[in-house]
């Protein structure tokens, strides 16, 4: 009965993040307009924080002692929240959730291992989602604009059945999992599909002109393609990149807003120089943050996951999470004195990516984004866990043949 109840444990946690993925994309793939992704949507805090705690609930047992010290931090810093709420989330209580929950998935997908059968299912997600989503967008493209204009990178196009920024996100995501999961595989035919794949998910970011999705994409085959995996895996120094962007990009941001030389392709910028003069107005608004941002000429958010941290919750908060992101980062390259193995350099080349994604979107702290961002560097931690536990096995089984070889010497 015992080994029942671990085994169910075990796969309520996998099956609980396989089901928010597949949540995630549906927002993407139907909209905001039907019932259950309007509920996914405009509640995503509450359930994805909801999901998190079941799944460590049912995964206690696993959990090392570094695991403790996560789910602590995932406490202090959901404390930090709510002490300084103020009046700033009267509306909107729930993103007080927002940083807890960030902590506690990325610890979540350390400790739940995927299976062979759970790895199938999430090939089969993400294979279903790239080729219906990649039909659907040719579809509707073709009912807005001429299918000769399709190819053309100018034809204006702004939305089909919701935002092509986030058609382009979805699809970008998706085509990067999906090949890091084939990679792994040892049949030689899989591995001819992923140039198939890349294909489709250059094809699709550049029809519906999400550029921040195509560069991302591009860069990413780039990296995980033809640079030798043998340099990442052994010269760990390159994740030390990863932290730099975090410290960096709201000066990046600040000058770009300020600068009237430098205009970004996205425009962005013209709603940064509008946020950095209200947010430097007060002590306060520096500090622990504003609260929700609306651009009042564009009637949008910062979008840019930096500026967003800090008009939520301040410079103090932008260092809790950044802080201990950077430390996570850590806990990879040091990867218990091993070298890093080719699915962590995968991970971590689209961690990566997509943080330099985040300068043009709020995804790193939207909850209906959060279990198809973080998954990455959650695996690339399940994968160091997964090390130290085969080390300690190791161990023990040399212990107890050195120990069975001593007694056989004794008694011969």
């Amino acid at each position: 009965m015992k080994f029942n109840e671990k085994k169910i444990d075990i796969h309520i946690g996998q099956w609980l993040l396989l089901i928010s993925m597949m949540a995630s994309f549906s927002i993407w793939f139907f909209g905001t307009k039907t019932f259950l992704t309007g509920k996914f949507y405009f509640q995503g805090n509450q359930l994805m924080f909801g999901a998190v705690v079941i799944i460590l609930i049912f995964n206690l047992r696993k959990f090392l002692i570094e695991d403790w010290l996560i789910f602590a931090y995932a406490i202090l810093i959901g404390s930090y929240s709510f002490f300084t709420t103020g009046i700033k989330y009267v509306d909107t209580p729930e993103l007080n959730l927002v940083l807890p929950t960030i902590i506690l998935i990325i610890l979540c997908y350390k400790i739940c291992r995927f299976t062979e059968k759970e790895n199938l299912v999430l090939f089969l997600l993400l294979f279903l989602i790239i080729i219906t989503m990649s039909i659907k967008t040719i579809n509707g493209l073709s009912k807005i604009i001429s299918l000769d204009r399709i190819l053309y990178f100018d034809n204006s196009l702004r939305e089909l059945w919701i935002n092509v920024n986030t058609i382009g996100s979805a699809i970008m995501v998706a085509v990067i999992l999906l090949t890091i999961i084939m990679k792994q595989s040892e049949k030689k035919w899989m591995r001819f599909c992923i140039v198939f794949f890349y294909l489709i998910g250059l094809f699709i970011t550049w029809i519906c002109q999400s550029k921040t999705s195509l560069m991302v994409l591009f860069l990413f085959i780039i990296l995980d393609n033809f640079i030798p995996k043998a340099f990442f895996q052994r010269f760990k120094l390159w994740l030390g990149v990863i932290p730099i962007i975090y410290i960096i990009m709201p000066f990046v941001s600040h000058f770009f807003a300020d600068s009237v030389e430098y205009d970004l392709f996205t425009g962005r910028e013209d709603i940064w120089k509008r946020f950095f003069d209200i947010w430097t107005t007060k002590d306060q608004f520096m500090q622990t943050g504003l609260g929700v941002y609306v651009d009042p000429v564009e009637r949008l958010s910062t979008h840019n996951s930096y500026l967003y941290t800090l008009s939520n919750y301040g410079i103090f908060g932008y260092i809790l999470l950044f802080g201990f992101l950077t430390l996570l980062i850590l806990l990879v390259g040091l990867n218990g004195g091993e070298k890093l193995s080719k699915k962590q350099v995968s991970c971590m080349l689209a961690f990566f990516m997509l943080s330099i994604y985040a300068t043009m979107e709020d995804t790193l702290l939207v909850a209906s984004w959060m279990p198809l961002f973080y998954i990455f560097i959650g695996f690339a931690l399940n994968e160091r866990t997964a090390l130290k536990r085969d080390k300690a096995e190791k161990s023990i089984q040399r212990y107890e043949d050195n120990s069975f070889s001593r007694m056989e010497r004794y008694h011969l």
